[in-house]
């Protein structure tokens, strides 16, 4: 099974409170955290149809992947990747880049 899907297993409950509204430590789900020894990356982004890791000048590093049907997305973070942000693809088709407030 991969990182992504053994954390995904691990995390159900809290991703179904935190979609919900009703998790009491976000940042303790959000942002970069170690997940099977690496850093794996989440954010709720509940409006967009995809989420891409992409470095300051806005290269797309990779996308991640749908773990909860509320826009709970999540990654492997690249190797030494310091800075990053995330483009959105929203469910209208707009793209917008963000800054990862986690």
């Amino acid at each position: 099974m991969s990182t992504i899907a053994t954390d995904t297993r691990n995390n159900e409950g809290a991703y179904a409170a935190l979609a919900g509204g009703r998790y009491g430590d976000p940042f303790g789900v959000l942002g970069i955290h170690q997940a099977g020894g690496s850093p794996l990356l989440r954010t709720l982004q509940p409006h967009a149809e995809r989420v891409a890791i992409i470095d300051t000048q806005g290269t797309v590093l990779g996308d991640m992947e749908r773990v909860h049907p509320d826009g709970i997305f999540a990654a492997l973070m690249p190797p030494r990747l310091r800075h990053y942000r995330l483009r959105l693809t929203k469910t209208v088709g707009d793209t917008i880049d963000i800054e990862d407030p986690y």
